[in-house]
């Protein structure tokens, strides 16, 4: 048998450590080294039961990690790692970011500047319809709600675009971000703005980056090589923990 990351589970790491995305449960954990070390070693290897013991199939491998049976009891009840058994080897890439200091000051906040800024009404009206869909989705379902909503608006013959053919999207929701009785945060912001940009068939992604000590998420849409309407050095300063819907 092999273990698989558990469906709903996003997981990065950053400095030596994994963070991982539960959207299911809306969470982030943590793990620290050797419980993230547990993790990689029972990607990498197959797996038989033996007794309450897992044993490893790999002729190279002569002894577990201390305390590795403990740790994928853990990993599983935690919904971490799947409990099925799988025949093959997970295969989906886990991004392994170079050692990074992180963000040393995110405090995101949109410009004020768009409030004074002529948009188009139309446009306008739209994102503010949005940005309720996008709140709905999140009391409602959680985070699923709204990941499920960007993988299935998403559509194949979705085009590269110019960063710059954002402009009157990012001018119209943020001057609905202005009219919106809650203050907007950079998740919701980046999930209107990303099904603005799929509606018109805009390829572009949701990412979401993280780091440790101190603990930070931040929300954002990538076009290209691009970052939207925000710093370009996220993706670098930040371990890349999702980014749907085009992988």
């Amino acid at each position: 048998m092999y273990f698989h990351i558990s469906k709903g589970i996003y997981i990065s790491y950053f400095n030596n450590e994994f963070v991982v995305l539960d959207i299911y449960n809306d969470k982030y954990h943590i793990l620290s080294q050797e419980v993230s070390s547990s993790v990689v070693f029972a990607l990498d290897n197959e797996f038989k039961l033996d007794g309450d013991k897992y044993v490893s199939l790999n002729p190279k491998t002569t002894i577990l990690l201390n305390n590795f049976n403990d740790y994928v009891k853990y990993l599983i009840d935690l919904r971490i790692l799947s409990w099925n058994n799988h025949i093959q080897p997970y295969t989906k890439e886990i991004n392994k970011a170079k050692h990074s200091s992180g963000a040393a000051n995110l405090d995101w906040n949109m410009p004020k500047d768009n409030f004074y800024t002529k948009t188009n009404t139309f446009v306008f009206l739209e994102a503010y319809v949005i940005l309720i869909k996008v709140y709905a989705l999140m009391n409602i379902f959680g985070f699923r709600g709204l990941i499920k909503a960007i993988q299935y608006n998403a559509d194949k013959n979705c085009k590269k675009v110019n960063p710059e053919e954002f402009q009157t999207l990012v001018s119209a929701l943020n001057k609905a971000c202005f009219f919106f009785p809650v203050r907007t945060k950079c998740l919701e912001w980046s999930g209107a703005l990303i099904l603005l940009g799929l509606k018109r068939k805009f390829k572009c992604n949701i990412e979401i980056g993280v780091q440790t000590i101190p603990f930070l998420a931040h929300a954002w849409v990538r076009a290209g090589d691009m970052v939207i309407a925000d710093s370009q050095d996220l993706p670098q300063t930040l371990s890349i923990i999702l980014s749907e819907p085009f992988n």
